[in-house]
């Protein structure tokens, strides 16, 4: 049974009224919820009451919720609307949009040989991208989503977030290409 079967079955005991399915939506995915909350904001706080706030309202209309595709896109999604409208609620004016990515886990570290310089390198020119071209990277790379499920959560057409990847993806490179070129000068001064 795949994962997408095995979260609507879930779903539909869920909102047939199964406590222990809620439950174990909530189990299977609070902690990502979590940690995607904290790449839009810093608060720990805000983001378990917002996901708990979630929750609830999950429960109480479950009886009227509609069968979803991917029950962890329409957590996300869901979560993502209930948080930025919070933070707007709460600051009474426009957000500084804000996506804060780490961008680096251990399948990569694995790959490079010299961990703490290369990692230091990645890390500084992903921060160099703008907050949207992290976060589309983030969630095009690190959760899979496909690029109509991204439009679809961050609330932009297609071609917006096709655009916004690409360039992410073509100022990456840049930036790896200068910084590789510069250490390798560096390198090749050393050996003289």
């Amino acid at each position: 049974m795949s994962n997408t079967v095995g979260e609507q079955k879930l779903w539909t005991e869920f909102k047939g009224g199964s406590y222990d399915a809620f439950s174990e939506i909530y189990h299977l995915f609070a902690t990502d919820i979590i940690a995607y909350g904290f790449k839009i904001h810093h608060d720990e706080d805000l983001i378990r009451d917002v996901m708990h706030d979630l929750f609830v309202e999950l429960w109480s209309t479950r009886e009227r919720l509609a069968n979803v595709g991917s029950v962890k896109f329409y957590l996300f999604k869901s979560f993502r609307y209930k948080l930025l409208a919070t933070l707007k609620r709460n600051e009474k004016r426009i957000i500084k949009y804000e996506f804060n990515e780490e961008l680096v886990d251990q399948d990569l570290l694995e790959l490079i040989n010299d961990k703490e310089n290369k990692l230091n390198k990645l890390e500084d020119t992903l921060h160099q991208l703008a907050p949207r071209q992290r976060e589309v990277i983030y969630l095009y790379f690190y959760l899979s989503y496909s690029i109509t499920e991204i439009s679809t959560l961050l609330s932009v057409n297609y071609q917006s977030v096709s655009n916004l990847l690409q360039r992410a993806l073509i100022r990456l490179r840049s930036l790896l290409h200068i910084l590789l070129s510069l250490s390798g000068f560096f390198i090749s001064r050393l050996h003289i």
